[in-house]
């Protein structure tokens, strides 16, 4: 099976378009163009920015996976102690979240499953606490996956917690409200997000393997099919030493990002040519 199979979204956040359809997001107080993990990405402060899909079409996602790359940052405002990375639902009913159970880095991110509004909160599983614990300025790629029986969150690519849980299909919601980012509900609070950097956000209706995880964890690195659609340029070529050599996925480092040269533009002969 492809990676591509299945992601009926995917945000880069070179802006706020869906690449695989029209699912955009509707930004608050977030900034983009910052340096993402691939190209840019977007920031936001724990003081109430946030990213909102508005309604994705829950009913269709029995087994899902999520995928997205975070940096999270430093000094919080308020007491809050948890603080959501995403969520799906509506704050007023059920929702289902990932969170920090601190937000020090000193404890792990967690899977939440909300039932009936307010604060009748329910961890998924004895052992739902990932064991990575997260640091400032660092990016982590974070997966969560449900295939109908089991839900799954990976960290870099590692499997940190299993549990099994029949309730975990978004088609199980109430309401049809999206997904949130860096705080939740669809009316988001003031101080429950991160100052963070988010990026590369991928949705698909099927549980990912542990070896198609391990391939979004390693799309950081040049010469790998990184974005969606997750195919790799060909049959580029570059002159070194008077002979043309091809390369497969060429990327070039820029300000310490690998950049994939598709689309990009080279001047030769006075003319600008676009690299495919």
């Amino acid at each position: 099976m492809a990676l591509s199979d299945n992601c009926t979204i995917y945000w880069k956040l070179e802006d706020l378009t869906d690449a695989v359809g029209s699912n955009s997001l509707t930004n608050t107080g977030m900034t983009g163009s910052v340096t993402g993990i691939i190209d840019n990405g977007y920031s936001g402060a724990d003081g109430g920015d946030y990213l909102t899909s508005g309604d994705i079409g829950e009913s269709s996602y029995a087994n899902w996976s999520i995928s997205l790359w975070w940096k999270p940052g430093t000094t919080y405002t308020g007491d809050v102690g948890y603080r959501y990375v995403w969520q799906i639902g509506d704050g007023a009913s059920d929702r289902f979240q990932l969170i920090t159970n601190g937000k020090d880095g000193t404890s792990g991110l967690v899977m939440y499953y909300t039932h009936g509004g307010g604060d009748n909160w329910t961890p998924l599983g004895d052992s739902s606490t990932t064991t990575t614990t997260w640091t400032s300025g660092n990016w982590y790629h974070i997966v969560c996956t449900y295939d109908g029986t089991n839900y799954k969150v990976y960290v870099n690519g590692s499997l940190e917690t299993t549990e099994a849980d029949s309730n975990m299909g978004w088609s199980n919601l109430a309401t049809d409200d999206g997904l949130t980012f860096n705080t939740y509900g669809v009316t988001p609070a003031t101080a429950n997000g991160f100052n963070a950097v988010y990026d590369e956000i991928g949705v698909w209706t099927r549980d990912l393997s542990s070896t198609e995880v391990s391939e979004l964890y390693n799309s950081g690195s040049p010469g790998t099919a990184q974005q969606y659609p997750f195919t790799t340029p060909t049959n580029i070529q570059l002159n070194i030493g008077d002979a043309w050599k091809t390369v497969d996925g060429l990327k070039i480092n820029i300000g310490d990002v690998w950049k994939d040269v598709a689309g990009m533009q080279i001047n030769i002969g006075d003319a600008w040519k676009t690299i495919f």
